[in-house]
């Protein structure tokens, strides 16, 4: 099979600087210093052409090669018009969790770094249409702090009376909210991954840490392939009614919301996977064997009910980076009805809090995911209201917080 013709991005700017070259794309947010080799070397690509044999290239000319696929300078001549208009488009409906930007912004704003916000609305990994491609804009509209419309001063301080305590606020949080991955009508979860994976990667670069409102579980693959390309071991904190290993795995097998860890274990560098929240029943097909993961350790949700999160995450490395993905079905259903599957029991909302602020005060957590909010006919979403509050959580773990002595200010 022919490899696919590739061409340089149009919008493409190529400046010298120096002994070197320095390339720009503003919509991309790129700004790469390459050398004059990599340079010349986009000559060949101004008409679409097929990428070199590898094995002729010298080990330089790979990694410069290697480069600029990885930026998105070089790209299948069928995408050049999807990446010309950027991977992004702007947050929808809703206000933004932080200062909405985009990816120029995260090299623009240097100060307060903390937190980049993404929006991947896709459930193409779904097996039915489960309305998780709303999840990004409902969990915005149910974010009621900090966003475009009420602006956060320096210093801005908050009364969590629930939490008896006082946060010191940064401005807007240190958040940036760069909107949604563009979502092209046709194609399948390989291409729009790849453009979440990408704006995962240049906000991870750029020394933020990502988090990303699903969609669907399957989008959980591309942030995780794009830290494992600034961390060469990470532990995986996943939340869940179901454990997602619903593949053979000495099977390729397709991604899918059911398969996605099963494919996340493959993925090297990946050394725990922490499962909390499990409680399905499931029928052991014939012939299949009972296998063990050394890596692998889960809580189910009975269990949780009777232990702390102290007592949950107390052997855990602290010196590993931890991803936290969070899939919504693992609360209790009356809690949260607006998922696609949800399981009989479950974590009752003040124990879920617990475990996410738990973490994000104990654990190294370099990356998140909330995924599977569905859209349904209710006035108020009950699922996306408690994502909003465990994003919150998230965000404001490592703030300065004073005990609170009174509720009254004036």
């Amino acid at each position: 099979m022919p490899s696919p013709r590739h061409v340089v991005l149009p919008g493409l700017l190529c400046q010298r600087e120096g002994r070197g070259y320095v390339l720009l794309h503003e919509r991309l947010g790129l700004r790469m210093k390459i050398s004059a080799r990599a340079a010349r070397a986009l000559d060949s690509f101004l008409e679409p052409s097929p990428l070199p044999d590898g094995s002729h290239l010298t080990k330089a000319a790979k990694r410069d090669l290697d480069a600029l696929l990885a930026a998105r300078v070089l790209v299948p001549e069928s995408e050049a018009e999807d990446w010309d208009e950027g991977p992004l488009v702007g947050v929808g409906r809703g206000p933004a969790i932080g200062a909405p930007g985009g990816l120029g912004d995260l090299q623009r704003r240097v100060s307060a770094r903390r937190f980049v916000v993404v929006g991947a609305p896709s459930e193409q990994g779904s097996h039915t249409a489960s309305g998780a491609q709303h999840g990004p804009s409902l969990i915005r509209e149910r974010f009621r702090y900090f966003g475009a419309s009420s602006a956060v001063d320096a210093g801005t301080r908050l009364l969590d009376v629930d939490g008896r305590c006082v946060y010191t606020l940064p401005p807007s949080l240190g958040t940036i909210d760069v909107g949604d991955v563009r979502r092209v009508p046709g194609e399948g979860l390989s291409a729009f991954g790849a453009r979440l994976q990408f704006v995962v990667d240049r906000a991870v670069a750029q020394g933020f840490t990502p988090i990303t409102l699903g969609g669907d579980h399957a989008i959980s693959l591309f942030p995780l392939r794009a830290l494992l390309r600034h961390h060469a071991a990470l532990g995986i904190l996943h939340f869940d009614a179901h454990h997602d290993h619903y593949l053979d795995p000495s099977q390729p097998g397709p991604l899918s919301h059911a398969s996605v860890f099963a494919l996340a274990m493959r993925e090297a560098g990946v050394r725990k996977l922490v499962q909390l929240g499990l409680r399905t029943l499931d029928v052991i097909p014939a012939g299949h064997r009972k296998r063990s993961d050394p890596r692998i350790h889960f809580v189910t949700a009975r269990e949780l009910s009777r232990r702390s999160p102290r007592e949950v995450f107390a052997r855990l490395p602290r010196d590993l980076p931890w991803y936290l993905s969070f899939d919504v079905d693992c609360m209790a259903p009356h809690l949260a009805r607006e998922t696609g599957t949800r399981e009989l029991g479950g974590i009752a909302y003040y124990q879920g809090l617990d475990l996410i602020e738990h973490a994000a005060r104990h654990l190294d957590i370099v990356g998140a995911d909330f995924v599977e909010v569905a859209r349904r006919d209710e006035r108020v979403n009950h699922a996306a209201e408690i994502v909003a509050r465990y994003v919150l959580a998230l965000l404001l773990a490592k703030l300065p917080r004073a005990r609170m002595t009174s509720y009254l200010y004036a």
